[in-house]
């Protein structure tokens, strides 16, 4: 999709009103969005990661992933995180794979509890476009509404249990009285 590098990454950056007449068009025909194009967005991403589009689209947006390579002090030159973004050297590996593999069953173990799942694509936040932290690629949705982000994680091999990954940094679920409930503290998690 994206041949070229970006003319005014200062001005994507940096300025919450795009002055530079190139980047304006850019962001007005590829980042902003109407309810038909949201639509199909939607539909067309439903698959995640074996959908083009999907990575396309990320590749428009911050993502929770790209998140904090977002350069913060205005010194900071943002040429490689834009690099990063549109052009993303990063496609995968072992634990990613195991993803892949390993989602679609705790989905059906969701439903297999009793839980309405249905697959979802990227939603598009109308407020910030260009923000999947507000936005995102959520592994389903529940027939309340609610957004379902699946997490598998490898368990290492110095976990002999599987209570035992629960007191690793890693995993943002507690045991309480014996029950796996989320750690609203953990550093990797956002309820609403």
């Amino acid at each position: 999709m994206f041949k070229q590098k970006p003319v005014c990454t200062v001005n994507i950056l940096l300025n919450s009103q795009v002055t530079c007449t190139l980047c304006k068009t850019f962001y007005e025909q590829h980042v902003i969005l109407d309810n038909d194009q949201i639509n199909l967005l939607r539909a067309s991403t439903k698959t995640q990661a074996s959908s083009a589009t999907w990575w396309d689209a990320r590749r428009l947006t911050i993502t929770t992933s790209s998140a904090k390579k977002v350069p913060v002090k205005a010194t900071t030159n943002p040429d490689n995180f834009i690099r990063e973004n549109l052009y993303p050297s990063f496609w995968g590996n072992h634990a990613t794979e195991h993803g892949k593999i390993s989602e679609p069953k705790a989905i059906q173990a969701l439903k297999d509890m009793g839980l309405c799942v249905s697959a979802e694509g990227t939603v598009v936040s109308e407020k910030e476009p260009w923000l999947s932290l507000v936005s995102g690629s959520p592994d389903g949705v529940t027939e309340d509404g609610k957004l379902v982000e699946v997490k598998c994680p490898l368990i290492k091999e110095d976990v002999e249990q599987f209570s035992d990954m629960f007191k690793t940094s890693f995993c943002d679920v507690l045991l309480q009285d014996g029950k796996p409930v989320l750690d609203e503290n953990h550093h990797r998690l956002a309820i609403d």
